[in-house]
């Protein structure tokens, strides 16, 4: 059910809250910035591990790298959907 000219949305809209659509895509890219850099960090951390544990932190830290992956390409693919550039 779209929204006609005659239906109110169902949440309140004020001209404050919107954003222009090139200040989303420098907000979303900060954020792309932010996955890449964590997945280098833990790709850091898992091979500085150290001690007994070891094994079971250098998993720990990989499998983050996949999590972190999946935002940063769910971001990307916000990114280029709204015309903007990774």
């Amino acid at each position: 059910m779209g929204f006609g000219a005659n239906r109110i949305p169902p949440f309140p809209i004020e001209k404050e809250s919107l954003v222009d659509k090139q200040t989303l895509i420098n907000n979303l890219n900060e954020d792309l910035a932010g996955e890449l850099s964590a997945i280098i960090q833990y790709i850091t951390y898992a091979a500085k591990a150290t001690g007994p544990y070891r094994p079971q932190l250098t998993q720990f830290f990989l499998a983050e790298v996949a999590d972190e992956q999946l935002h940063a390409q769910f971001l990307a693919n916000k990114i280029v959907a709204l015309g903007g550039e990774p």
